[in-house]
């Protein structure tokens, strides 16, 4: 062996070395990202779609398992979602855990394809450098909306059971048992139908590929039946859903749209490894897709007798492709940039993994060929993916902060509507749900320190001689709603150099008013204090007849207290609406008054419009009060006040008219505010009502 045949296969192997140990990388930080942004709050479709739905079924409603949620009957993950209710109290990630399990099944059956169709010798060293590709490609971190929210598993078996059917479909030319094999696709064809609204292609594309590949008449008369009974069922009483796009207006005014965002979904993984809003190299990739797609098909088709395995990969791509055009079709309304949203990638990567799978064999040859420019290429694949995947590691603190105010809010039925939006937009339904989830304590309400809240309200609460704590309660916020107001601050324990979680208000009888949570950044606490006081920021809710008084805040456990004054709030708010003009600022005393166009002047009344990026200043006295509403989603909109250095407030969600009172003692006689909406979305607005003089 001469030296440079030596040194050229040490330079092979530590470049396989390497490529596996990127592998290895991109899977830890996609299962650290997991742990970083793990939260027990349910987020979004998780209060309707895994609680409400937990509630309805614990009633008896068995018909609740087979319910639309949007557009999708989501069966498969409605019986996880009861285990993990049922079983496990929806507290200890088991739903994150399934995501993973999911994507691990996906990567079994991958390498079990690829295994099938490199039937020829491969050399094991070329064969790791495939599977660690897969397995980057796999847990790509572009995913995360799916790899980290409970609620995504069907998004994972939508892909995954056709998958396997589509492989079982193939086994059944060539198993011992293929009666077996064949039973066992029907069942994973029938399966995809209960997962997401592109499931029900599964088995019209399962009969497809049998009648292709001229499977037994039999088994192509029984995937016939099956697929005209499963679609039926999905279809009765089916209901279009409200707000989505319709696919004939998208094919008759927007085809050429309709086929970029096809192009864009089918690429969007790339959109993520380039780092930027280029649409161009995404859409590229998208084409090449199709049309390597295309070639292959054709291929396959003039030899269909033996390209049984080849055309069962097809079909799968094709079963991406039309769950794109039906994407496409549904969401192009919401622009183009929504092909590439995180879930939406999913699909797409294992539609790419089974494009590399129909090359393996070239591509096999090619390694052995050339084993040290093949490595280096792959590697550079999955290096490509780092930044991306480094995302992992980004502190989510401030997010689980405000997730946990958000349940607070709930668990002592205080409807917060800006804290409860940021993770369900409608407050009063998470209120209602969150009462019976409270009862049952399931999910975040069985965790020890969102126990009996509500009840304990006006209780005593018990404790000894304690440490003092740092702290102080920075300001409160009136929003009007059962008493309450919301107050933020920060508390750090100094003896023991510990933030405590759960904060418990007293007043000077030692009643129970109120609680909060901590977590929120404070880094002007860390710079002053400490550096274990970073999230040392709390927020939580008080009752409102304590503003300006003294109030002792116990910390979690009784391990510290603080003693201090609950701050008057900025302003009053009142859902009284236009019932009165006392005391109402009239719309000439708007200083920027140029700047708009006074919608209304309707019964007194003087309505301006905020969109966009844009502010209205007014000169008040003390004691006058606006009329203000917002969009439902709004939750961009400020106040500034003379309360202070740079006093800011964001001002509450309001559908409906409020009234918002500057009574504030501490404000000036005259005095000058500024209420800015930083939105830059078209569909967000704000109004301000004011007296007609």
């Amino acid at each position: 062996m001469t030296w440079l045949s030596t040194r050229l296969r040490k330079l092979e192997y530590a470049l396989l070395v390497l490529l596996l140990l990127t592998s290895a990388l991109i899977v830890v930080l996609a299962v650290v990202g997991a742990v970083i942004n793990y939260s027990p709050v349910p987020f979004w479709d998780m209060w309707n779609g895994y609680l409400e739905f937990y509630q309805k079924i614990s009633n008896g409603d068995i018909s609740s398992l087979w319910a639309q949620h949007n557009e999708h009957r989501i069966v498969v993950s409605r019986l996880l979602f009861w285990l993990d209710l049922g079983l496990l109290r929806g507290i200890g990630g088991f739903l994150i855990v399934v995501n993973y399990v999911c994507v691990l099944v996906g990567f079994a059956v991958f390498i079990k394809w690829y295994a099938e169709i490199s039937a020829q010798s491969v050399n094991m060293k070329p064969t790791l450098a495939v599977y660690a590709v897969i397995a980057g490609l796999l847990f790509f971190w572009c995913q995360n909306n799916n790899l980290t929210w409970g609620f995504q598993s069907q998004f994972f078996l939508a892909q995954l059971l056709p998958l396997c059917a589509f492989y079982l479909c193939y086994k059944t030319h060539v198993s011992k048992y293929p009666l077996v094999t064949f039973l066992f696709a029907c069942c994973l064809g029938v399966a995809s139908a209960g997962t997401m609204a592109n499931g029900i292609m599964a088995l019209p594309l399962m009969l497809l590929y049998a009648l292709v590949t001229r499977l037994d008449g039999r088994k192509t008369a029984a995937l016939a039946l099956l697929s005209v009974i499963t679609c039926s069922l999905y279809f009765i009483n089916y209901k279009a859903i409200v707000g989505h796009g319709s696919m004939v207006r998208s094919i008759v005014d927007h085809p050429v749209d309709l086929f970029y965002f096809v192009l864009l979904y089918i690429g969007s993984p790339f959109h993520y490894i380039i780092g930027n809003e280029n649409r161009v190299i995404p859409a590229v990739a998208g084409l090449l897709m199709i049309m390597s797609a295309a070639y292959f098909m054709v291929t396959c088709l003039r030899n269909r007798s033996v390209e049984h395995l080849r055309l069962a990969l097809l079909f799968f791509i094709l079963y991406v492709g039309a769950t794109a055009f039906g994407t496409a079709g549904g969401r192009l309304l919401f622009g183009l940039e929504s092909a590439f949203s995180s879930r939406y990638t999913t699909p797409a990567i294992m539609a790419w993994i089974t494009l590399l799978l129909l090359c393996a064999p070239r591509i096999n040859l090619i390694i052995e060929k050339y084993k040290i420019s093949s490595y280096a290429a792959m590697l550079l694949l999955l290096c490509s993916l780092l930044p991306e995947q480094m995302k992992a590691l980004d502190s989510e603190n401030d997010r689980l902060f405000n997730d946990d105010v958000a349940a607070l809010a709930l668990a002592m039925q205080v409807n917060d509507e800006l804290q409860i939006g940021v993770i369900f937009p409608y407050s009063k339904w998470a209120l209602s749900i969150a009462q019976d989830s409270v009862q049952r304590r399931v999910s975040v309400f069985g965790l020890s320190y969102m126990k009996d809240l509500q009840r304990s309200i006006n209780g005593t609460a018990a404790y000894s001689t304690l440490s003092k704590c740092l702290g102080h309660i920075d300001n409160a916020a009136s929003f009007d709603q059962n008493g309450f107001v919301r107050v933020n601050g920060w508390i750090f324990n100094s003896v023991v150099q510990h933030v405590p979680k759960k904060i418990t208000f007293l007043n000077l009888d030692g009643k129970i008013i109120g609680y909060a949570l901590s977590g929120g950044s404070r880094r002007d606490v860390e710079t002053v204090i400490s550096k274990s006081a970073l999230q040392s920021g709390f927020r939580g809710y008080i009752r409102s007849d304590v503003a300006g008084q003294a109030v002792r805040l116990l910390g979690d456990d009784n391990t510290c207290y603080l003693d201090d004054r609950v701050p008057l709030t900025a302003y009053t708010l009142t859902r009284e609406g236009k019932q009165s003009k006392m005391n109402l600022a009239t719309v000439t005393q708007v200083k920027n008054l140029d700047d708009y166009k006074i919608l209304s002047l309707s019964s007194g009344y003087s309505t301006l419009k905020l969109e966009g990026r844009s502010a209205v200043k007014l000169s008040l006295r003390r004691g006058q009060s606006i009329l203000f509403r917002a969009s439902q989603m709004m939750s961009n909109l400020s106040v500034s006040l003379p309360l202070g250095p740079a006093y800011l407030k964001s001002l509450p969600l309001a559908s409906d008219w409020v009234r918002l009172t500057f009574d504030n003692s501490e404000l000036p006689d005259d005095f000058d505010i500024e209420i800015d909406n930083d939105g830059v979305a078209g569909d967000q607005w704000a109004e301000i009502s004011l007296a007609t003089p």
